[in-house]
């Protein structure tokens, strides 16, 4: 079920050495302090030090006691103090309380500041304003690169979406930049460079002024990494406001994926205790099912419980020597993978007012790509029912597999994973009752295609009168503004109106920030100026051509959007039904209505070696000034920035004008690094897998933090939830 490599497929690099790296400068600046000392520690840190350097670590380098950094000081008795933070402004004034207080007590300690990644001058300022500068030592721990999987890299920045893409706060720039000269310190230089957007383009070119003035011998190292591509987030809005339907994006929808990792409830667990589990390619049953299309999931489960059960069989009958190796060798991993599908089971259940049928119910049905079952991925005519009998329909279920199978319930195990599903969807069914989620799946489609504009838009008007969720009116309202380039100015203000009066004056801020980001905007009459009324106006006085310029806005609008959309084909046409079983492109991770941008620009680029023949779609993105490809050089294997001479002397030539040999070594080189400023999410990351698959690549994935359309609207947000 989950997608293989191709066997041509080239080895990813060994990216636990960036964790041995992260965890040894650390450790050097903790002994810094020699003797027992206490750990002030930022929440948003925690997570990210538990992968590097967990507590027994820590304890093993004189760490006494964990304290975190919250609003109120903390009472501590030991005599040396070591904060780990970002940062942050409001950080330096808590650190700053913290060593007042000590001196009002005429206490006399030892304090170190570690910032992570970077210490920023601001931030030594405000120390210096307060007066405790030269009570406290500064350094920096440059953790930036941490790895969440084989493939996947990040630098866990949530930040750094609203700093710069709202705030225009350029100090992270320098972090990204680090972060890439370390990966081609390590791994070697990337041969082939391509990036699109104001921060890509300012981040390469600091990236390459830093290579060149240090005189690395990486240079003459083989490339491990082939390509890489620097994307900004504001490049592509739309796959990020749309609902995710592969499996890890709903599970990071639903629950928040962390760091890796993400805590599921008493209602997953059927216990009193929660339970975190690590997602990664480690969890045999998440890795087969991370990347496929929600509908396809439940199948799979049921096969696999079936394997499980069978294996649990064989018990039966064995002599004492074949029990003892049943229970040393395989009971361990048969318990670790049982309970492992009995959370991939419960989580199921989770998304939705729609049940799961048996697996064989729908075996061999393929339905239209707008149909219920396939946008939600329950089951045939279950989804008909109603929210009412949703439960009953459960029951019912639970029932007909004891029937079936009765052998199962001689399995307390397998008999558990029944009721952790029932139990779980009733639990998220109570929580989702306002929310309908295959007419919310309807009005995405509708609005990414284009049809049906007005019904969409009662839609979220509806969505915004039942207060459903603040933040997903927001997300319904800037997926419907970018996809018409903006909104007419009756449906901005009707809309605005509506939603203040639903969720508060305070939100008035955040639609001043969705504006300045481009997220949420009002189309005025000199946004639609046609070629055709440009022409028609120069032909005409200015009083007529403003009676032009008016008629031409009272009709219907045509957004950058579209255009981008009809010139990539980012809308598939489907003749009848899109089988989500063996997806045919990208589209699947929407259930086929939709390729996201992000992805396509990649493949295209990909297949082309440039930006050739992309240079409309470049212009209709507003980066004709922030795309850029970096050149084969033949001297020194960096790649030159559209120059005719490389610094080394070399002159730098198109990949497409390169010789034999070294076109063989560059098409050997499949590894590419896709670089995502300002957030990825799991939707674009199964895309390009999938790609991979089908093209002989693997990519690598580098991220300043993964994200959703919540999380997006979130740093948007002036409301704090």
């Amino acid at each position: 079920m989950a997608f293989p490599h191709r066997p041509d497929a080239p080895e990813l690099p060994d990216f636990s050495m960036l964790k041995r790296l992260a965890r040894d400068q650390l450790i050097y600046l903790l002994e810094q302090l020699p003797g027992k000392k206490d750990l002030f520690i930022e929440p948003d840190l925690m997570s990210p030090l538990d992968r590097i350097a967990n507590v027994s670590i820590l304890k093993q380098h004189e760490v006494d006691k964990l304290y975190k950094v919250e609003n109120k000081l903390v009472l501590s008795s030991n005599e040396q103090l070591c904060f780990l933070v970002r940062p942050r402004i409001k950080n330096m004034y808590y650190i700053a309380n913290l060593v007042k207080a000590d001196k009002l007590a005429g206490r006399t300690r030892k304090y170190k500041v570690i910032f992570s990644p970077q210490k920023f001058y601001a931030c030594e300022m405000v120390l210096e304003e307060e007066g405790i500068y030269g009570d406290v030592s500064c350094d920096e721990w440059a953790f930036s690169l941490l790895p969440l999987d084989v493939d996947l890299l990040s630098m866990e920045l949530p930040e750094f979406f609203r700093d710069y893409f709202l705030e225009g706060d350029q100090r992270w720039i320098n972090t990204v930049t680090q972060a890439l000269h370390l990966l081609s310190t390590l791994y070697g230089p990337f041969p082939n460079s391509y990036g699109i957007g104001r921060c890509a383009k300012m981040s390469y070119e600091l990236w390459r002024k830093l290579e060149e003035e240090e005189e690395s011998e990486t240079k003459s190292r083989r490339p491990e990494i082939g390509h890489i591509f620097l994307l900004d987030r504001d490049m592509d809005f739309v796959t990020a406001l749309c609902s995710q339907v592969v499996y890890e994006g709903l599970v990071d929808d639903t629950f928040r994926i962390k760091c890796g990792s993400v805590d599921f409830g008493p209602e997953v667990t059927s216990s009193e205790k929660s339970l975190k589990v690590l997602l990664n390619a480690d969890d045999k049953v998440f890795s087969e099912i991370r990347n496929e299309h929600f509908s396809n999931v439940f199948g799979f489960l049921s096969q696999k419980a079936r394997n499980l059960q069978s294996q649990y069989d064989r018990r039966r009958g064995m002599d004492i020597k074949q029990m003892k190796n049943f229970v040393s060798q395989e009971l361990k991993g048969l318990k670790q993978e049982h309970r492992l599908l009995s959370l991939r089971r419960c989580q199921l259940g989770m998304r939705g007012e729609v049940t799961v049928p048996p697996a064989d119910a729908a075996k061999g049905l393929y339905f239209p790509r707008r149909d219920p079952w396939l946008l939600v991925g329950g089951g045939l005519l279950w989804s008909q029912m109603g929210k009412s009998t949703s439960t009953f329909c459960l029951k019912i279920f639970f029932l007909w597999t004891i029937k079936r199978h009765p052998s199962r319930t001689s399995n307390v195990s397998s008999l558990f994973v029944i009721l952790a599903d029932i139990g779980a969807c009733e639990s998220i069914m109570k929580k989702k009752t306002k929310q309908d989620f295959q007419e919310l799946i309807k009005t995405e489609h509708a609005l990414l295609e284009g049809f049906n504009i007005r019904e969409s838009t009662s839609y979220i008007e509806e969505h915004i009168d039942r207060q459903v969720s603040p933040i997903e009116s927001l997300r319904l309202m800037c997926l419907l503004s970018i996809t018409e380039n903006g909104l007419i100015p009756k449906d901005y203000r009707s809309l605005k109106t509506q939603y203040l009066q639903s969720y508060g004056p305070e939100h008035l801020l955040t639609f001043s920030n969705l504006r300045r980001a481009g997220l949420l905007t009002e189309q005025a009459p000199g946004d639609t100026l046609t070629a055709m009324e440009s022409k028609v106006s120069k032909l005409v006085t200015d009083k007529a051509a403003g009676k032009i310029t008016d008629a031409f806005s009272s009709l219907a609008k045509r957004s950058n959007f579209r255009a981008i959309s009809k010139k990539l084909n980012l809308i598939p046409r489907v003749d009848g039904e899109y089988d989500l079983k063996v997806p045919r492109d990208m589209a699947y991770v929407f259930s086929g209505a939709y390729v996201p941008l992000s992805c396509r620009i990649i493949e295209q680029v990909l297949e082309r070696r440039s930006w050739q023949g992309l240079e409309e779609v470049v212009r209709l993105l507003n980066c004709s000034e922030y795309s850029f490809a970096g050149m084969w050089c033949g001297g020194c294997g960096w790649g030159c920035h559209l120059v005719l001479v490389c610094q080394c002397g070399a002159e730098a030539t198109d990949p497409t004008d390169m010789t034999k040999e070294d076109r063989a070594s560059s098409e050997s080189l499949r590894l590419i690094l896709v670089v995502f400023l300002g957030g990825c999410t799991f939707s674009e990351i199964s895309a390009l897998r999938f790609l991979g698959r089908e093209k002989g690549y693997r990519f690598i994935f580098l991220t300043t933090a993964v994200t959703n359309s919540a999380r997006l609207m979130e740093a948007m947000s002036e409301v704090k939830t």
